[in-house]
C-alpha cells in the first residue's frame, strides 16, 4: 500500500512540474510583453506573484518526491515570503510573517540539523 501511495505521489509531482514548465515558459512570454518605459506597477506585481507561484510551485514537487523536514520547511518558508512580498500587508501581519519566517529559521537551524547530526 505505501508503494502505491509513493508512486502515486510521484505522478502527482510529474503533473504538477509539468505545469509548472508550461507557467514558466508563459512568464517568459509575458515578460516579452513589457513596456519598459511605461511600467505599470500592478504588471508588475502580477508577473512577481506569477513567478514566486512558481518557485512555490517547485518546492512543493520537491516536497512531494522528498519528505524531508528541510523540504516542509523551505516551503512554508517560500510560501510565507511569497504572500508577504506580493500581497500589500498591514504592519501587523507583516510582523507576523517575519516571526513565523524566523521561528521556521531557528527550527531549520536548531532542530533539524541536531536531528541529522543524531543519526550519524
Amino acid at each position: 500500500m505505501y508503494k502505491i501511495t509513493h508512486v502515486g505521489e510521484l505522478l502527482l509531482a510529474i503533473v504538477i512540474l509539468i505545469a509548472i514548465i508550461i507557467s514558466g515558459v508563459s512568464l517568459v512570454l509575458e515578460l516579452t510583453q513589457f513596456s519598459f518605459t511605461h511600467l505599470d506597477i500592478s504588471a508588475f506585481t502580477q508577473f512577481l506573484a506569477n513567478g514566486l507561484s512558481l518557485a512555490v510551485g517547485i518546492e512543493f514537487v520537491k516536497m512531494l518526491c522528498k519528505y524531508t523536514p528541510e523540504t516542509v520547511v523551505e516551503i512554508l518558508m517560500f510560501a510565507i515570503a511569497r504572500q508577504m512580498i506580493v500581497e500589500h500587508l498591514q504592519l501587523s501581519q507583516m510582523f507576523i510573517g517575519v516571526c513565523a519566517i524566523a521561528v521556521l529559521c531557528a527550527v531549520r537551524k536548531y532542530l533539524i540539523s541536531v536531528s541529522k547530526d543524531s543519526e550519524s
